[in-house]
């Protein structure tokens, strides 16, 4: 059963095995992209992949003004780094990135980087 608040974020899921993003529940296979879109080259790359992103993978601003950092992490780390929720575990750096583009359908060049 899913439970939704009025933005699509899931509330609620019989199988929440993760922690929390601002309050929000996050299923063992919902995929989360933290990204800064205060940054132009950070928030133009998500541009460009949004479409093929969505909606397999919330897409989370970590500069927006009412953004809580998932338990276990702080904005400082979010902000450092890069960070890929893939439905099972965290990835952060360049693990995220690959990770992010092979969850946009860009295998190959995912491939060729990893």
């Amino acid at each position: 059963m899913l439970v939704y608040s009025k933005d699509r974020r899931i509330l609620y899921n019989k199988s929440t095995h993760y922690s929390h993003h601002s309050g929000v529940l996050l299923t063992q296979h919902s995929a989360q992209l933290y990204y800064d879109a205060s940054c132009g080259l950070c928030n133009k790359e998500i541009e460009h992949l949004r479409a093929r992103l969505e909606p397999e993978v919330q897409l989370i601003d970590i500069s927006a003004a009412d953004f809580q950092p998932p338990v276990g992490y702080t904005l400082e780390a979010l902000l450092t780094r890069i960070h890929f929720f893939d439905g099972h575990s965290m990835q952060i750096g360049f693990n995220a990135t690959v990770a992010y583009w092979r969850a946009a359908g860009l295998k190959k060049t995912a491939a060729i980087l990893s």
